[in-house]
């Protein structure tokens, strides 16, 4: 039996991890990229050539050391610094790319045009995909065993509506998607609407050169540091899985006092107008990793507003009241998913009424396994997508291959409509956001390779106190299970030191 063609749609973190977990499933990938070269949005140079957005911006410095945000059978080299500044990130996947030969398997400058069920859907489950060469023009058809998405969750700007905003403000006005450098707002006074991770960069990036910058924000957020307790990267301390258990045993009451101190220890929220109106163990929470906002609205250099109420030709109002000269608004309040090359019959472009399976696999098709997505999530409040993606495109491939089977319809649905109900009682809405740890865990045990800490404890001592009382670290998700490799205890095991190698060379 010949091995199944899979097409895999991005060269990004996503996709990489895709063609790899094929090729560690003896699956044959054919990955179609539309830049010319590989990283996704790490790629910033192409992304600017193309005029695609989500793009990094000229300043961007990875929010997640290199230790938690690496692949896991792959580590940063030891030595880089704990964090990236993004040419260096979009080098590692490069790196990656050249490890496991993966560059072989991708063609770039291909747009797909459109994924559609081939002839023979209802007995093979396989898909047609139409491509475009961006070189030539030329267009292909061809049929694949399956598909994998793995062109990200972030494809479509979300725009607020102001009033205003459209008809009477006369400055300039773009989307963070489109954010390159702070130079375009030399001397101007910049509002940017959203505290998020990226709106709370530009206020920063743009305080050295502006004239004044204001930060709107809905609902408030809480900053946290990159450089954590004891100069520990954030991810290092945070949370063990020892210290998440401990958590799930305390009253929530008692945990929601201990995190909101954690995370108030460096800052007053309150008095600087940011404090959130959920708490930081609330889902619906904003968390904003930024190490300078703090110095720069203590300096004035940054100053936060409320929610907007409208706009004037060249002002704004804020529903508190206050009115601001702005000479250029930046609209930093994220992206909604669509895919252009799918038809609403196959995912709706709604992402209430997405129905995947652990957000991978669309249960409501014949073969819900030959059409996946991976990457259509993010970790809510941030953290390692990484490490995520990669867990998805295991799983997926697994399945592909016959070494995993996916539960029947019924309780996928099932699964699918109890988490639902449960975000919209919690958040009011429907959203592409997991909990990061919980999710990751839960997809690493459905493959079997979460190891167990008991086993670990009779077998490799050293490795399970590593495992239950260290930092989430990627490598643990590679030392049980199917495609485990034993050199990934090592790199668990040096994961600390390798972290402060940087600084002794």
């Amino acid at each position: 039996m010949l091995p199944k063609r899979v097409c895999v749609i991005g060269a990004g973190p996503a996709g990489l991890a895709a063609t790899k977990s094929c090729l560690d499933n003896q699956l044959v990938p054919v990955c179609y990229e539309l830049c010319s070269g590989l990283g996704g949005t790490w790629n910033n140079k192409e992304r600017i050539r193309m005029k695609l957005s989500p793009k990094v911006y000229e300043s961007l410095i990875t929010n997640l050391s290199k230790e938690a945000s690496a692949f896991s059978d792959f580590p940063m080299p030891k030595e880089w610094p704990p964090y990236q500044e993004w040419r260096q990130y979009l080098r590692y996947f490069e790196l990656y790319a050249d490890k496991f030969d993966l560059k072989r398997y991708i063609e770039f400058d291909v747009a797909v045009l459109e994924v559609h069920k081939s002839l023979s859907y209802s007995q093979t489950g396989s898909w047609i995909v139409r491509s475009k060469s961006l070189i030539n023009g030329n267009e292909k058809e061809i049929e694949f065993d399956a598909v994998i998405v793995a062109s990200g969750g972030k494809t479509k700007q979300k725009w607020p509506e102001y009033s205003g905003l459209k008809d009477r403000f006369r400055g300039k006005v773009l989307h963070s998607g489109n954010y390159e450098s702070a130079e375009e707002f030399k001397g101007k006074a910049v509002l940017i609407c959203g505290a998020g991770n990226s709106g709370c960069d530009i206020a920063v990036n743009c305080s050295s050169v502006a004239s004044n910058v204001l930060l709107s924000t809905r609902s408030g957020f809480w900053v946290v540091p990159r450089v954590f307790t004891n100069g520990n990267p954030l991810s290092f301390g945070l949370a063990s899985r020892f210290s998440i258990l401990v958590r799930s045993f305390l009253p929530s009451w008692i945990v929601k006092k201990l995190v909101t101190s954690l995370v108030e220890a460096r800052l007053n929220h309150k008095t600087l107008g940011i404090k959130s109106k959920y708490s930081p163990t609330d889902t619906r929470s904003t968390f904003t990793i930024n190490d300078e906002l703090t110095l720069k609205t203590y300096s004035g250099q940054v100053k936060i507003r409320p929610e907007v109420k409208s706009f004037g030709e060249d002002h704004v109002t804020f529903v508190d009241g206050r009115v601001e000269t702005v000479d250029a608004v930046v609209i930093a309040t994220g992206f909604t998913p669509k895919l252009e090359f799918l038809s609403e019959d196959i995912l709706s472009n709604n992402p209430e009424d997405m129905r995947l399976h652990k957000w991978i696999f669309p249960f409501n098709l014949e073969h819900p396994s030959t059409l996946t997505f991976v990457g259509s999530c993010l970790p809510s409040g941030g953290g390692a997508s990484n490490v995520i993606v990669e867990l998805q495109a295991r799983y997926v491939t697994q399945v592909l291959s016959g070494k995993h089977k996916l539960p029947s319809v019924e309780d996928m649905r099932e699964e699918w409509t109890t988490r639902r109900e449960a975000m919209f009682k919690q958040l009011g809405c429907f959203r592409f956001r997991v909990p990061l740890f919980k999710y990751q865990e839960e997809i690493a045990n459905e493959i079997g390779v979460l190891p167990s800490f008991l086993r670990l404890l009779f077998t490799d001592p050293r490795l399970a106190f590593n495992f239950y009382f260290g930092p989430l670290l990627p490598y643990h998700y590679r030392l049980v299970g199917k495609n485990s490799k034993p050199e990934c205890r090592q790199y668990a095991l040096e994961a600390m030191q390798k972290t402060w190698a940087f600084f002794h060379l």
